[in-house]
């Protein structure tokens, strides 16, 4: 293996860190006052906890999943909770109630509450709810409960109402709506092994990374972004990537290959002077269309920003700032974009030139003198806040790898995860000088990537002067808005990671028909085919790379189809195979191909899933005994169908609704 490739994941040319084997020895003594992760050590809890259902992951999906649940269980029995230290700062995530005797649980990875519903994804992706013909209704439920909640916090209608949110707001709604239902908020951290009992298929408990803690429950839901318990659970079957075209038989599945011409549209030499290749460009070459691969759509942070009006000066703006870690040679390829701009003659030219970014969302805001908005990438430009091959790590990483990704303070960070990996060195020194290669080229790599593109575009002289002052002078972050992190979103847009594969995978066929499907929907999705680009690279083979005579750069992106339509959602991409486990249900990472992924990852549908998981875990305990719930692969259909349609959910369009009646207008809001 190579520790010091030419192109690494930023392609940043520096001295290979050899020297971070010497600092690590300098640690060891320091480790114990360190500590060993970014969380603190929680309080001791009440040994191994039974719930009848504890729900992993707080994000909107494993929220509703657990009011749900609660709620159709009846009455939640929990002990007294009491804020201690290591509780969340506000003590809604991290209180350590004890409990042992049944009733829900929610037990959040990290502090953040809410996911990106509360961490900046403010525009909310619904995809056919507006239509210049009417409404298209497939949002019902609790995820119509939480978005109307929101809405009415506020004395006026808010812009595209009820739909976008202000992150503190739902954050508070979300707390409220577990508060009300008595769901038992356990301290956050995360899942270390899964224990099931291989007589039976159930997951017994679970143990959790660094204190130990057990969990036991009846049924367990995996509603996390990276389906983390889910891998943890012995036998089980899982997958991440792109399918091949053939193993389901989908036109949009595999690599899109090298033969299209992706954004911008325009030429740009991927080599400096010298002839090497370009920082953010990867090495990597595509495979030929069709064929699978295990390359990730980019990740980003969903921005919540604001600016100067034009005659007064914004209290809640935070400006933009240069990063310690600022390396103003990552931004060549940007800088040439930039460069080449004024005469561009890309469609998208008026597009590329908006600040911050070509898609801002106007969210509320609690007070109406001052603007809000949802900053999300700008897919016309050549670079932007998503982080393009970032993310193909990402969903196998181990912890330590994934919080350097994502982690605020590098350097602390740094010094914590270096004194961790120092019994490695001292018994496999390769795998710790990966591991230190990792940490020193990775770093908090989407952290650090936005806030230096966010201080390239606010300084680099390459920038037009008018977009240059906007980003300098008048947008910044919103005062108002994630205090713990300085204001910027803490969590990670995971578009997607791990996918389930159960008896059945929900794919682009099952997207695109028709077909009604009865008592087996559980819900309804309408957003496009949506996959973030996978790859920017330099096209260098003649036979393939034709648009130009000479090597330019290319992005790979999408799956090149049309909008489905609206489609019911099975029941059963929730389970794992019945050989395999029967208590774990999975909302979030559910079984469905890379295609037809792009299209049901979209928040409102996770919260579909979540509510509708929440309800089969309650019947799967109901239908169980004092000690054991039923298979959840076994509830019955038509049960949950009536109990799911007595909560709201929308299982199918009124049979008067008029598809052809609506255009596809609505594509323009989709942004996700």
């Amino acid at each position: 293996m190579d520790l010091c490739p030419s192109s690494s994941l930023l392609n940043r040319r520096k001295p290979c860190p050899y020297y971070a084997l010497v600092l690590c020895l300098l640690l060891v003594v320091s480790s114990a006052t360190l500590g060993h992760g970014a969380t603190p050590r929680p309080p001791q809890q009440q040994e191994n906890p039974i719930f009848d259902v504890l729900v992993y992951g707080s994000t909107p999906s494993g929220i509703l999943a657990a009011v749900a649940a609660a709620r159709h269980l009846g009455t939640n029995k929990t002990t007294s909770c009491k804020r201690n230290i290591g509780c969340g700062a506000d003590g809604s995530v991290g209180c350590p109630c004890g409990g042992g005797g049944g009733g829900v649980a929610l037990l959040s990875q990290r502090a953040h509450i809410g996911g990106v519903a509360s961490g900046g994804l403010g525009q909310t992706d619904i995809g056919c709810e507006e239509t210049t013909h009417g409404t298209m209704p497939v949002i019902g439920g609790l995820a119509l409960e939480f978005f109307q909640r929101n809405a009415a916090k506020y004395d006026t209608v808010q812009h595209r109402s009820p739909w976008n949110l202000e992150p503190h707001v739902a954050k508070q709604v979300f707390l409220e709506m577990l508060r009300e239902a008595n769901v038992t908020l356990l301290h956050y951290g995360e899942v270390e092994s899964v224990l099931k009992n291989n007589d039976n298929n159930h997951i017994e408990s679970i143990t959790m990374v660094g204190t130990g803690q057990r969990y036991k429950a009846k049924v367990f839901v995996d509603a996390s972004y990276e389906g983390d318990l889910m891998a943890r659970t012995p036998d089980i079957t899982y997958t991440y990537g792109r399918e091949s075209q053939a193993q389901y038989n989908e036109s949009g599945a595999g690599s899109q290959g090298a033969t299209a011409m992706e954004y911008p549209y325009e030429y740009f030499d991927p080599f400096d002077k010298d002839g090497n290749l370009l920082p953010l460009l990867r090495k990597e070459f595509p495979l030929p269309k069709g064929q699978a691969d295990k390359q990730i759509q980019a990740y980003n942070f969903r921005l919540c920003v604001t600016k100067n009006s034009a005659n007064a000066t914004n209290p809640l703006r935070v400006p933009f700032t240069k990063p310690d870690d600022y390396d103003p040679q990552m931004w060549e390829l940007l800088r040439r974009f930039w460069r080449h701009w004024p005469n561009s003659k890309s469609p998208h030219k008026a597009a590329q030139g908006q600040a911050p970014t070509a898609i801002l969302g106007k969210i509320p805001s609690m007070d109406n003198k001052f603007e809000k908005f949802d900053a999300n990438n700008c897919g016309w430009n050549i670079i932007h806040t998503d982080m393009i091959g970032g993310s193909w790590e990402y969903p196998e990483a181990n912890y330590s790898y994934r919080k350097t990704i994502c982690k605020k303070n590098f350097t602390a960070h740094f010094l914590q995860r270096l004194s961790r990996f120092v019994w490695s060195f001292l018994t496999n020194a390769f795998d710790f000088v990966v591991a230190i290669f990792v940490l020193h080229y990775i770093g908090e790599a989407h952290v650090s990537y936005t806030k230096s593109f966010l201080w390239f575009m606010s300084s680099d002289a390459s920038v037009p002067e008018h977009i240059r002052s906007e980003y300098a002078n008048e947008w910044g972050y919103c005062g108002d808005e994630f205090h713990e992190t300085d204001h910027f979103p803490p969590q990670l847009y995971v578009r997607e990671a791990r996918r389930l594969v159960g008896e059945r995978v929900f794919t682009q066929n099952d997207a695109t028909s028709k077909v009604p499907r009865g008592n087996e929907s559980v819900g309804m999705g309408c957003y496009g085919f949506d996959s973030h680009c996978e790859e920017r690279y330099a096209c260098t083979d003649p036979k393939v790379c034709t648009v130009y005579d000479k090597p330019y750069v290319n992005l790979q992106c999408g799956c090149g189809l049309e909008w489905p339509g609206v489609y019911q959602i099975p029941v059963w991409v929730l389970f794992p195979k019945k050989t395999q486990v029967k208590n774990l249900v999975v909302p979030v990472c559910s079984s469905a191909s890379h295609v037809a992924y792009a299209t049901i990852r979209m928040e409102p549908q996770f919260m579909i899933l979540g509510h509708t998981a929440g309800v089969v875990a309650a019947l799967s305990v109901q239908n169980g005994d004092a000690h054991q719930a039923a298979p959840i692969q076994d509830v019955n259909e038509d049960k949950l169908a009536e109990q799911l349609l007595g909560d709201g959910q929308l299982l199918k369009l009124p049979d008067d609704f008029e598809l052809d009646d609506i255009i596809r207008d609505s594509m323009e809001q989709q942004i996700s």
